[in-house]
């Protein structure tokens, strides 16, 4: 069986050591708060196997050594493959699953961190190990928490040099 349909989610980042805030240095930010939405759709099959993609909108708070701040967004993209474990799993209304996860993903931004259109410029790559859980019984949201790994690179080096890579810690809700 195979159930597909629209995404909606929020996600809270609580911390992303690949995610660098979206300005051109210097100055360099000493902080920044991060929240993101995902609109799009998912694909669900009855192997445990699940599939997202749509776009990612992030809203930036950035911090500078002088105290000023400022407010930064980024548009980008996301496909996301997740794996559950069918004995350890569940799918409520028959339409989305419930449970321990592994998680892949990559994603490019769009616009935001350079002049312009910057499709392949800023890429991301994510693995996550997570617990997906209903948010209520009747209807269809979920929340997740994942721990996981990640990778950043921006291509140009108008941003940061090199490759960015750390850990990362989410919080996200979705109504599926």
């Amino acid at each position: 069986m195979i159930t597909a349909g629209p995404l909606l989610a929020l996600v809270l980042p609580f911390l992303d050591l690949t995610d660098v805030p979206p300005t051109q240095t210097p100055p360099v930010p000493v902080g920044a708060a991060r929240i993101e939405t995902h609109a799009g759709a998912y694909l669900s099959m009855a192997s445990g196997f699940e599939i997202e993609g749509g776009l990612v909108g992030s809203g930036y708070m950035v911090r500078f050594e002088d105290g000023s701040k400022a407010k930064k967004g980024i548009l980008g993209t996301r496909i996301a493959a997740t794996w559950f474990t069918p004995e350890d799993s569940d799918t409520p209304h028959d339409r989305y699953w419930i449970g321990p996860f592994v998680r892949t993903e990559v994603g490019t931004d769009l616009l935001g961190r350079h002049e312009g259109f910057e499709f392949g410029q800023v890429n991301r790559a994510v693995a996550d190990l997570g617990f997906r859980f209903a948010l209520g019984p009747d209807h269809p949201s979920t929340g997740a928490i994942g721990i996981g790994y990640g990778l950043a690179h921006d291509t140009t080096g108008a941003v940061y040099d090199g490759i960015k890579h750390g850990i990362r810690l989410q919080l996200d809700f979705a109504l599926r």
